[in-house]
């Protein structure tokens, strides 16, 4: 993943460790340069320097990669930007791409803004499947359904949020943003998570035998790339363990994946996560492993026709 610095600490980095390179980046990495509001960090990729720009008022956008060397792989670069994009669940922006670059950064990408320069230099933003949603989607699989937060599920969605164990397998702890939210600020954030666009959280309920919905768990779908892909994550309150709730939640999340013209869903697992590594793995198309995680990957299409 690309790391950003300050002018200061990446000229320092690079002047380490690409001494012949870190002499054609000073036109660029000047940090008397007036960008106005913005804060400008740094980044290398094989020959590239990539430029990200941040203010309050616009959010985040890149300069098209600016070759440092003859064999610079621009193509690669632009692979980079989506990466970190996804990653971080910021819109991919890119301004300054010249014309014969224009399809390296599109990839495929199905939906997107584009406007031209009087350069002729283009700047294109992605639309991710999650941008061009104006509903929640939801999704009935089995007695589980997956749908919008009601408010009435505020006190048991605290407790999952605030269980540090399912934290620690979900790979994201909405409260290191909200430390002292209660569960209508939890949810809160994820439908203003959904209005702009970054993920889709529902909430799981099944019918009790008084025919109420009881809150039950949560998936997600976030880290969208515009291209087809996403990220998938769910979890389910302990007191409703080994019942086969996750497996229904995992499968709905697909169904809908496919319904939003999704091809490729992605998951990590801890290692010691046994559960849902025996869970995942009958359904991945590949997997590899790092120190920490299994690295899944699904085909939605097959899965959803095979459900």
């Amino acid at each position: 993943m690309l790391k950003f610095l300050p002018a200061e600490e990446f000229l320092k980095m690079l002047s380490v460790s690409n001494k012949n390179e870190s002499d054609l980046v000073y036109e660029y990495v000047d940090t008397d340069y007036d960008f106005g509001d913005f804060d400008v960090r740094y980044s290398y990729f094989s020959g590239n320097l990539i430029i990200r720009f941040y203010s309050d008022e616009v959010g985040y956008h890149f300069e098209a990669p600016i070759r440092l060397t003859d064999n610079a792989d621009v193509r690669g670069a632009y692979v980079k930007i989506s990466e970190y994009c996804r990653l971080e669940a910021i819109p991919e922006i890119i301004v300054g791409i010249p014309s014969d670059e224009r399809e390296l950064v599109l990839r495929g990408a199905e939906h997107y803004n584009q406007g031209e320069d009087n350069d002729g230099t283009y700047a294109i933003e992605i639309l991710t499947e999650c941008m061009l949603c104006d509903e929640l989607p939801e999704c009935l699989f089995g007695d589980v359904y997956l749908g919008e937060f009601a408010e009435s599920y505020a006190d048991e969605y605290a407790k999952l949020v605030k269980n540090v164990n399912l934290n620690k397998h979900f790979g994201y702890n909405i409260t290191d943003d909200l430390p002292d939210g209660s569960g209508i600020d939890f949810i809160k954030f994820v439908r203003d998570e959904f209005e702009t666009g970054e993920s889709m959280t529902f909430a799981a309920t099944v019918l009790s035998d008084s025919s109420e919905n009881v809150f039950v768990g949560e998936g997600v779908l976030y880290a969208f790339d515009g291209r087809g892909g996403a990220s998938v994550s769910f979890r389910v309150l302990p007191d409703y363990h080994r019942r086969g709730i996750g497996r229904k939640i995992f499968l709905g999340l697909v169904k809908i994946a496919d319904s939003l013209g999704l091809k490729t869903l992605y998951a990590g697992v801890m290692k010691e996560n046994l559960a849902s590594a025996a869970l995942l793995t009958p359904f991945s198309s590949s997997s590899c492993e790092d120190e920490e995680k299994i690295n899944y990957s699904f085909d939605v299409r097959k899965i959803a026709s095979e459900c």
